[in-house]
């Protein structure tokens, strides 16, 4: 009854097709379902919008905050990776719990493709 879907913190780069399959189907008898990015992706997408560009702005750091559009572009690609896995496997009435800055524009994605989920969002 609940599903975790997450980047299960090794870069795809690193990993062999047989590799990714191992860990996929490990972590889906646990019920989870790994979103696999690659180096590049975690280097701009995680490493540099989400904790290079969003991070200092919401600890009032404004001034280490990095601005790139390679960053942002990368920020929304994966955003729209992990709404394509959960648009696939979501029930019409699930509910998505998103969990920190790392999605921010994840919740209006889902939203387009299953309008009456319940969708929560943590922000620490």
């Amino acid at each position: 009854d609940r599903i975790w879907i997450g980047w299960p913190g090794i870069a795809s780069d690193e990993l062999t097709t047989s590799d990714k399959r191992l860990i996929t189907r490990e972590l889906n008898k646990l019920g989870c379902i790994p979103i696999h990015l690659t180096q590049q992706q975690i280097s701009q997408y995680y490493d540099g919008y989400a904790n290079g560009t969003l991070w200092p702005l919401f600890h009032y750091l404004p001034g280490y905050s990095v601005h790139r559009d390679d960053y942002w572009n990368a920020y929304r690609k994966v955003a729209e990776v992990f709404n394509r896995t959960i648009q696939k496997v979501a029930q019409p009435d699930a509910t998505i719990w998103i969990h920190d800055y790392h999605l921010l524009t994840l919740p209006r994605l889902l939203r387009k493709g299953l309008p009456k989920v319940g969708i929560g969002f943590f922000l620490h």
